[in-house]
């Protein structure tokens, strides 16, 4: 392993699915360095119990984001993005934490907490809601850092605030691909979104007349994904057709049966120890739960 690699199972990672315990977490108390340099925080829970946690095993960022200030222990969240899970093109979230994890250190070395923080989503329309919400937290001296400028957006319309709020309260926005900080090279900074907004629309409007030529000249017909438990077909005169799909149909049935007699937690369990997923997907309570709802007649 690199040391790269290994600085990345050092830091720690506040990625887009986290467990709801915020809500059992009362103060932050106290903290403390542990022998691989990383930090373990002294947490009160609602109950009047107290624990050492460390940083990797916390969800409470709120919280501890407060107390870091208040402690002036300074911050650099390491913001990795991809647009969908199985991107194919540009820089993994692998690559991308990897190359912050060892960048971001040897230039901040006087920071105390790297937190990792990775998105699945475009940027075009919107900021990433774990951007915003790691943003919103950051206080003077942190440090917010990407790979490059087209992680943090893609649209220099929504971006341009919100990187002049986070200049305007003293956080460090830094490109770790170009090492430029906005604020210094901000010129850089808008002339590499400005570019990342042109290929979007570029692209954006390939796709729609992609999709315009599929339905109104080859005659699909539908675009995009399918329902579960359908799937596409091509016609003998080359359209896309909408027919059931055999085997989801079978989980399907499988999963209104089962669920006269055991909860959709049992169910989910049940059908990711045997290996069924959902298009690739391990079943939770809340697909099972949606599923019986959509097809449940009963």
């Amino acid at each position: 392993m690199s040391n790269s690699d290994d600085l990345v199972q050092e830091m720690q990672h506040l990625g887009d699915h986290v467990e709801p315990t915020q809500a059992l977490v009362h103060r932050v108390c106290g903290h403390r360095v542990r022998l691989d340099q990383t930090l373990e925080f002294k947490l009160e829970f609602v109950d009047g119990d107290t624990q050492w946690i460390p940083d990797s095993k916390c969800d409470c960022e709120e919280l501890i984001s407060a107390y870091c200030h208040s402690n002036s222990l300074r911050t650099a969240y390491l913001f990795c993005r991809v647009s969908t899970k199985d991107q194919a093109r540009g820089v993994s979230l692998q690559t991308q934490e990897s190359a912050l994890a060892h960048a971001v250190r040897l230039k901040y070395p006087d920071h105390h907490r790297f937190k990792i923080v990775t998105a699945t989503c475009s940027a075009y329309t919107s900021i990433p809601r774990n951007l915003r919400r790691v943003a919103d937290l950051t206080k003077k001296g942190d440090v917010l850092a990407a790979y490059n400028y087209d992680r943090l957006g893609r649209n220099l319309f929504e971006y341009l605030p919100f990187l002049q709020d986070l200049h305007a309260r003293d956080v460090t926005v830094y490109s770790h691909e170009t090492d430029s900080v906005y604020g210094e090279q901000s010129l850089t900074f808008m002339e590499g979104i400005l570019n990342s907004h042109k290929e979007s629309q570029i692209l954006g409007n390939r796709i729609r007349r992609a999709l315009h030529w599929r339905l109104t000249v080859r005659g699909d017909e539908h675009v995009g994904n399918v329902e579960y438990g359908k799937m596409y077909t091509k016609a003998d005169d080359g359209r896309l057709v909408v027919r059931a799909n055999d085997s989801e149909q079978k989980i399907i049935k499988r999963v209104l049966r089962e669920s006269r007699r055991m909860t959709p937690e049992t169910i989910a369990h049940r059908l990711n120890d045997e290996g069924v997923l959902k298009r690739k997907k391990k079943w939770n309570f809340v697909m099972v739960k949606n599923l019986c709802k959509k097809f449940n007649t009963n």
